[in-house]
C-alpha cells in the first residue's frame, strides 16, 4: 500500500505542475492538496492573498487541507 500511495502523490504532483504551466492555478492547487505538497498549495493561496483576499478566503482551503490530511498522520 505503501508504494500505491507514494505513486498516487507523484502522479498528482506531476498533473499540478502540467495545470499549473498551462495557467490552470485552482485545478493545479486541488492536485497538490490531493497530493499532499502542501506547500504548494499554500504558495497558490498565497498569490490569491496577495490580489486580495481576505485571511478568511486564504485560511479556509488550509483548514481543509488540515482536515483532509489528518487520516495520513
Amino acid at each position: 500500500m505503501l508504494h500505491a500511495q507514494e505513486h498516487w502523490t507523484t502522479l498528482c504532483d506531476m498533473l499540478a505542475a502540467r495545470l499549473n504551466a498551462a495557467g490552470m492555478h485552482h485545478p493545479a492547487s486541488l492536485c497538490y492538496v490531493c497530493s499532499g505538497n502542501v506547500d504548494a498549495a499554500v504558495a497558490y493561496w498565497a498569490r490569491g492573498a496577495a490580489v486580495g483576499s481576505t485571511k478568511v478566503e486564504v485560511l479556509q482551503p488550509a483548514c481543509h487541507v488540515d482536515a483532509a490530511t489528518a487520516y495520513y498522520r
